[in-house]
């Protein structure tokens, strides 16, 4: 991720520049020579709208990408989506856990877009008057304005959240692979099929993760269950930091048989070196995101995950017994040298199992 300054701005060569097209709806709204029409009024509203757009779609490739001679730069650009925007905005849950500069932005964002859809395409509508549109056009600036000075890590926090919403996970993942200059590798692999010879495998690699969003009553709730029984990382509470917003990681792990890990951890099974994600009260309900990245590099990227967005749950070292409504019934972790989970296509242990 791009560290900018709050205030700073990056200078344009293509981008649509925000405060132009707040310039722009003032001078439709003015009276010159004629008087300005109602098509005049109907498109500075929307223009208001738009500037607020340009803007969230201009800081998002700026936080996530850093310039626009980057090609990826434009691709994010283009990424934004309106009723994508418009839904992530509205999620109470998640906004509340943002800065009151951000909260405002995102709040007159999803009213002049209802605004812009009434003044492009809503011919029945009232008769726009000045004062309502330079009020709108105002609340515009002002949104912007604010939003510019937020803290960056809010603002890009807000940018993977309107911009990937459900993929945040993801979205952070690769992030810390950009910072560090890593690249993703392609999914590809090659088997050695020989008669009565096990099957040899040649296979990149998975870093993978869980996360989960919280209230601040969840999250503690979430960390008392973990450490009572004895199975969280982290030290205290205030180490369980968001990855974004208010959702939060619960483990990063390594799969060399891509995608089996993430199949075994959310599951009972009495296995060791998975953290059995269901035997948790707190997680009762709630839905659990995951996801996974291929590299060449594990062992770096999942500590890097590790240092970055600190997970909270260690994985079980004995196989403990389940009441069945599913709450652990066990003593506790074992020391670390209990056998591990095996790897079902090598017969190795499966990466990812150590804490």
């Amino acid at each position: 991720m791009i560290q900018r300054e709050p205030n700073s701005a990056p200078r344009r060569t293509c981008a649509v520049n925000p405060h132009d097209l707040i310039r722009t709806a003032r001078r439709l709204t003015e009276s010159g020579a004629t008087q300005p029409t109602q098509a005049d009024r109907r498109r500075a509203v929307s223009t208001a709208y738009y500037a607020m757009f340009h803007c969230l779609a201009a800081s998002a490739a700026d936080l996530f990408i850093g310039t626009e001679h980057n090609p990826a730069w434009h691709r994010t650009y283009r990424a934004l989506e309106h009723g994508r925007a418009r839904s992530a905005c509205r999620k109470a849950q998640t906004m509340r856990e943002f800065p009151a500069e951000i909260r405002d932005f995102a709040k007159t964002f999803v009213e002049l877009q209802i605004e812009q859809q009434r003044a492009d395409y809503a011919l029945d509508t009232d008769r726009y008057e000045k004062c309502d549109v330079l009020r709108r056009i105002e609340s515009a600036e002002q949104a912007i304005s604010r939003f510019e000075q937020a803290n960056v890590d809010a603002r890009c926090d807000f940018a993977a959240h309107v911009l990937y919403g459900e993929n945040t996970l993801i979205c952070k993942m690769r992030g810390v692979l950009r910072e560090e200059n890593i690249h993703e590798v392609d999914l590809i692999g090659k088997v050695r099929v020989q008669h009565n010879v096990s099957l040899e495998w040649q296979f990149p690699s998975g870093v993978y993760g869980f996360s989960v969003i919280l209230d601040n009553g969840e999250k503690r709730a979430l960390f008392d269950e973990a450490t009572g029984k004895g199975l969280c990382r982290l030290n205290n509470i205030d180490e369980f930091k968001p990855i974004c917003g208010n959702q939060y990681a619960l483990y990063w792990g390594q799969d060399k048989n891509v995608g089996s890990r993430l199949r075994q951890h959310p599951t009972n099974q009495k296995k060791v070196g998975i953290i059995r994600l269901k035997t948790y009260d707190s997680l009762r309900n709630k839905d659990i995101f995951c996801g996974i990245i291929v590299v060449d590099d594990p062992d770096n990227i999942e500590r890097l995950l590790h240092d970055t967005f600190p997970d909270l749950l260690k994985t079980t070292k004995n196989i403990q017994q389940s009441s069945p409504t599913g709450t652990s019934t066990g003593t506790g972790p074992e020391p670390s040298n209990s056998a591990s989970t095996m790897d079902s296509r090598t017969g190795n242990p499966c990466p990812g199992d150590a804490d």
